[in-house]
């Protein structure tokens, strides 16, 4: 009896072995988090969320008049990004009250004779502008058979001074204007038809000092 009474305090006091019968509790160990951190792959961070890689803004988005270039280079046979390039050179991108002081008008800087002889009979009008513009770069692409370095060269100092030079004028601005636009193109897109193999164009050389610094550009004229 005794006995009997002692069992059952002992089962009251601390349970059947059936009743503790329960799974151990989980523990998240400093060794388990590390174990996990070695299974991720090298460089990814502890996140779900992968922050979005900066991407260099496009060209026509940076100018205003980006897609009226693009559209009207397209039409032309022009790669857009030479246009837009011109364009940025020329004014910044900018058409209002943008006239220099030789009488270059507008965004893309037609000289009124250049602008008559590709039919913008008001150049300050933005859509004649541009589509003057854009027919001059074709029919200056055309004549020099593609090679830009001509083409930017002929658009700022004029394509009389072009073949008189049988090559790039040798007066600064010029070889600026080129070498600018070249580089922009290069910088953008590495890859693209207008800027391989043309970043570093012949440029004359063999000619007295003093005419090369009496040269110069005409604008597009």
């Amino acid at each position: 009896m005794l006995a009997r009474s002692a069992l059952f305090i002992a089962c009251v006091l601390f349970g059947s072995p059936a009743a503790r019968a329960e799974p151990d509790a989980f523990v998240f160990t400093l060794e388990d988090l590390e174990s996990q951190m070695l299974d991720l792959p090298e460089g990814r961070a502890v996140t779900d969320e992968q922050e979005p890689t900066p991407q260099s803004p496009s060209p026509a988005l940076a100018c205003p008049f980006g897609d009226a270039l693009t559209d009207a280079a397209r039409r032309r046979g022009l790669a857009p990004e030479l246009v837009i390039a011109v364009a940025d050179a020329e004014t910044r991108c900018r058409h209002a009250r943008q006239r220099s002081p030789k009488g270059a008008i507008g965004l893309m800087q037609l000289m009124p004779a250049t602008a008559r002889r590709f039919g913008a009979r008001d150049p300050w009008n933005i859509d004649q502008n541009i589509a003057a513009a854009t027919d001059y770069l074709a029919w200056l692409d055309a004549r020099y058979r593609g090679d830009t370095a001509l083409v930017l060269a002929a658009y700022n100092a004029g394509e009389g001074a072009v073949d008189r030079y049988k090559g790039v004028p040798p007066y600064p601005e010029t070889r600026a204007y080129v070498r600018r636009i070249l580089g922009s193109l290069e910088r953008s897109d590495p890859s693209s038809d207008v800027a391989r193999a043309r970043i570093a164009p012949v440029f004359v050389t063999d000619v007295a000092d003093d005419e090369a610094a009496a040269g110069e550009p005409a604008d597009g004229e």
